[in-house]
């Protein structure tokens, strides 16, 4: 329904970016106040600023990138900024996390997509032997069967990183869990780096 000309009112809400734009010529007075409050986090933030993005750029489907290591060119970070300085300074008023903040790791990495800063077009690898992605939880056969390949194939991977998906209410399975994850950060790592300190 996105970008195609016709106001469509399931999607007539900011974080949908007034359908793609469709609805944009609308007057705010019949507009719908989007009153969702039951998703103001994290994801929400994500549709925000996408949303944000939409209306800067063309209307498209932005991808969330992976857990990562990410390198920051302060140059374009200051053109990101200064670009979108409004929803920034919005973001920065925030104490906790709220559905109108403007998620900086999509956004940086969305912007340097959109290839009109200081750096070229840039367009990311979507898969890497390089990089290793687990998840850990109360399912303890499957965090076994996860931290063993882990453990089997450690040195493949330039980037490991394990997801703490652990449901800490259940706190025996959640103590077992972390229990796992101690003995495979002890075997992997058994020697203490220089700038660690003893207990």
């Amino acid at each position: 329904m996105l970008g195609n000309n016709v106001c469509d009112s399931v999607c007539n809400y900011d974080h949908c970016a007034w359908d793609g734009g469709d609805c944009r010529n609308l007057p705010k007075r019949l507009r719908p106040k989007d009153i969702d409050k039951a998703h103001c986090d994290f994801t929400t933030s994500i549709y925000y600023t996408n949303a944000v993005y939409n209306r800067a750029f063309v209307p498209k489907e932005r991808h969330l990138f992976a857990h990562a290591p990410v390198f920051i060119d302060k140059r374009v970070n200051d053109d990101m900024v200064k670009r979108f300085s409004t929803e920034i300074k919005e973001t920065c008023s925030h104490r906790v996390r709220s559905n109108m903040d403007f998620q900086f790791g999509f956004s940086y990495m969305n912007f340097l997509m959109e290839g009109n800063n200081n750096s070229n077009k840039f367009v990311p690898i979507t898969k890497s032997k390089d990089v290793a992605f687990l998840g850990v939880d109360l399912n303890e056969a499957q965090t076994i069967k996860h931290l063993s390949a882990l453990k089997k194939n450690i040195r493949k991977h330039k980037f490991v990183c394990i997801n703490d998906d652990i449901d800490y209410s259940k706190q025996s399975a959640a103590d077992k869990a972390v229990s796992l994850l101690e003995e495979c950060y002890g075997s992997l790592f058994p020697n203490p780096s220089s700038f660690e300190t003893s207990k």
